[in-house]
């Protein structure tokens, strides 16, 4: 057994996991897979689309809101008094992960890892006072949405993998969206021993409840240990919701004000959260929205996200569609039957979401989620609640690893008024000078009026007004340009043959600007 010890270091230091030996899993289950990658929301702007229906698998046999597993399997050695995998990202095994097995099992579903990683991992046998290993290797998991198992809750998932700005990606571990952990209107938890372990594994440390007051007679998060001290080791906070606050409703009030704060404070305090409703679809889907928009997602992967809800297996009997659950961003259904005074719910529909930012302040969905949560609500109790920006800076930078261009420059700052070949620089300065994105963008509404090129510098073409619009980050600025022809009035040009000296009708020498000539004293444009 010493000799395989020592072959097995041997093999780890002469690079035995090379890459063309390391299996890969995907663990996103298939029909999310395939929802995920089939094709994007970006290039289908009309929200009456919606292809969730199309991938949700109706086999109740099959938790379509479960990741897949990892799968292991070796030979167990006989006589084994216990067993127990030692998983890591290191392959010196010095941040080994322990999971304990029964002495004769041989082979063991790994759960709620994380995309993107090279995981090694050694099976060791017990007897006595001696461990030896029994089996080791390494595999790869791809895919990108972390889905969540947690044993008697459900729709349960990492904010982490989706693209945020600059196409980075949102950061796994941080943030849990999903369900509730206990009944409601009921101290008792209906997640699971396993699932309070396999949430705890995961790191959650903080939980916020979004349900209403009556729903929550206990203050204390079923994932909470107490240390030594008698103090629990999960904090817990409850912004009460009303069932009808919809994505409709995200600012009506402050309690998503609220919500961004504590999650703000807690992953400063090093405490991964994990906030959910009832069912984890509406109040938490709003919450998730924001948090989403902050962080740069776009707008069709908001809706894939808000979507993804479907693939959860409670059913409601809320939505006429035949699914369980459903939460399409083409929905138009109120909550509640016709008998339960449906016409006093409030729709939670996806795309008035959509329709209310087109009237908010800032160029991108992101820039307009942040100047929304920066300026802030007037709350019930008549006090302003805002988040400051240096908050919401941490935040993305914690969750990004971005930062914003906070202020854009453009000089000269007024209007211009140019003739015909005529030309002016334009000049632009951001701040912080160690923004994540440094790219400035011109572009001219108008190319037949003006042009302008990628350092800046404006060249009148033609009589009329047109904008040139200077981005970056989101921000943006505009020129007005105003452009005359009286430039165009020529003299001292005798025929066809005469050289490309222009003079204006002050007798002041100008330039023709590429792409004209002239001939007979008359201005053409070059085809």
């Amino acid at each position: 057994m010493k000799r395989l010890m020592l072959l097995f270091a041997l093999a780890l230091c002469a690079g035995r996991f090379c890459a063309q030996d390391i299996p890969q899993y995907c663990l996103e289950n298939d029909s999310v897979n395939h929802y995920l990658n089939d094709f994007s929301y970006d290039t289908i702007p009309d929200l009456n689309v919606s292809y969730i229906i199309q991938y949700y698998n109706k086999d109740a046999s099959f938790r379509s809101d479960w990741p897949k597993p990892v799968g292991l399997s070796w030979t167990a050695e006989s006589g084994s008094e216990s067993q127990y995998i030692e998983l890591s990202e290191d392959e010196s095994f010095s941040d080994a992960y322990v999971i304990n097995i029964a002495p004769d099992s041989c082979q063991y579903d790994i759960y709620n890892l994380i995309p993107g990683r090279t995981y090694y991992y050694r099976v060791m046998s017990v007897k006595g006072d001696d461990a030896a290993q029994i089996a080791q290797g390494a595999f790869e998991t791809t895919g990108f949405l972390r889905m969540l198992r947690a044993d008697g809750t459900l729709n349960v998932r990492d904010m982490g993998g989706w693209k945020g700005l600059g196409g980075h990606s949102i950061r796994y571990g941080q943030l849990f969206r999903g369900a509730r952990l206990k009944e409601n209107g009921s101290s008792d938890a209906i997640v699971t021993e396993k699932g309070i372990a396999y949430l705890r594994d995961a790191g959650i440390r903080a939980e916020l409840d979004l349900r209403s007051e009556s729903n929550v007679p206990s203050g204390v998060s079923a994932l909470a240990v107490k240390d030594e001290n008698g103090k629990y080791d999960v904090d817990f906070k409850l912004v009460a919701k009303s069932v009808n606050a919809r994505m409709l409703h995200f600012d009506a009030n402050e309690a998503n004000i609220v919500e961004i704060q504590w999650i703000i404070n807690e992953l400063k305090a090093g405490k991964p959260v994990y906030y959910h409703c009832s069912m984890g679809a509406d109040r938490t889907g709003t919450l998730g929205f924001l948090l989403g928009a902050l962080f740069g997602m776009s707008d069709g992967d908001l809706a894939k996200d808000y979507e993804i809800t479907t693939f959860c297996s409670w059913y409601t009997g809320e939505n006429s569609y035949d699914t369980p659950f459903a939460r399409f961003r083409n929905y138009t259904g109120k909550w509640g039957s016709p008998d339960n005074n449906a016409n006093t719910k409030e729709e939670y529909m996806f795309a008035p979401v959509i329709d209310k930012l087109k009237t908010m302040s800032g160029n991108t969905t992101q820039r307009k989620i942040y100047d929304f949560l920066k300026k802030g609500v007037t709350g019930s109790d008549g006090k302003a609640y805002k988040i400051t920006e240096d908050d919401l800076d941490w935040l993305i930078d914690f969750m990004v690893d971005y930062k914003m261009v906070k202020k854009l420059t453009v000089k000269p700052n007024t209007s211009q008024s140019l003739t015909v070949g005529g030309q002016v620089q334009l000049t632009a300065t951001y701040t912080p000078a160690d923004a994540t994105d440094s790219t400035v963008v011109f572009r001219s509404l108008n190319d037949a009026v003006a042009t302008v090129t990628q350092d800046g510098l404006v060249t009148a073409v033609g009589a009329g007004s047109t904008y040139i619009y200077t981005s970056i980050d989101g921000l943006a600025k505009s020129t007005k340009i105003t452009v005359t022809d009286t430039g165009t009035v020529v003299r001292d040009i005798s025929n066809d043959d005469a050289d490309d000296k222009m003079y204006n009708a002050a007798g002041q020498q100008i330039y023709a600007p590429a792409g004209f000539f002239i001939r007979g004293g008359r201005k053409y444009i070059s085809k």
